[in-house]
């Protein structure tokens, strides 16, 4: 109803057929981000006196694509195995009966892509990225592959940190609440964590609004990575 409006078919408007075309387009699309591939929309037009006509339209959803495989490209520190591990969709089986994690969902899938990259971030993966995921329909509508290509890059490990800056608190109070230790894999959690607490400390103290910069600096030759915390109260 909410698109219907957008596009100006409501009563009392000018009726025009190109709106309609667009609202079929417009559902459809969202069905397919639903996997809902199958589905049918039927718009029929009636006219009525006073130059009026009635505009129904039926909806047959159908049943959402089930993910019959998920394949991944590229990764070589973490098998296929882990990576679909992380993810909140899952390839069809057993389990997915009830679980109905195999039904593909394109906002899912996003959120499967970000905990995956997440992980590679807090595991040292300072240059990982994931270069495609296509998404491959069956024949008959039914079933769906997936397809994600990863680069992972090389593993950075911190080669220290240190914190920058004038505040009402001592340098010592802040450097204990940080959690980076030298030689310790690379963390981007650990680096948000250590502003983050900061961030509060210094709001304990009445600085409610600190601007709070990481400043990474990498070794590539020694693939380590020294952060500077720049700490504005």
């Amino acid at each position: 109803k909410a698109v219907l409006k957008q596009l100006g078919l409501t009563k009392g408007n000018v009726f025009q057929r190109s709106s309609v075309e667009r609202f079929k387009q417009q559902l459809k699309q969202e069905y397919n981000m639903r996997g809902k591939y199958n589905a049918r929309i039927i718009t029929q037009t009636t006219p009525l006196t006073q130059n009026r006509i009635a505009l129904s339209i039926e909806i047959s959803e159908g049943r959402v694509a089930r993910i019959k495989k998920i394949n991944f490209i590229g990764n070589h520190a973490l098998s296929n195995y882990e990576l679909k591990s992380m993810m909140l969709l899952s390839e069809r089986g057993f389990l997915t009966y009830f679980t109905k994690k195999d039904q593909y969902n394109q906002a899912v899938l996003e959120q499967s892509l970000q905990l995956i990259r997440d992980y590679y971030m807090d595991h040292g993966y300072l240059k990982f990225k994931i270069s495609s995921s296509q998404v491959l329909l069956a024949a008959d509508k039914k079933s769906v592959y997936v397809n994600i290509k990863v680069t992972e890059g090389p593993q950075y490990h911190f080669s220290g940190f240190d914190i920058a800056g004038k505040t009402v608190l001592h340098k010592t109070k802040l450097l204990e609440l940080v959690d980076i230790k030298k030689g310790a894999i690379f963390s981007r959690k650990k680096v948000t964590d250590a502003i983050k607490a900061i961030g509060e400390a210094l709001g304990d103290h009445g600085y409610g609004f600190p601007s709070i910069n990481a400043e990474p600096q990498v070794d590539e030759s020694k693939k380590t990575i020294f952060i500077t915390i720049m700490v504005q109260q």
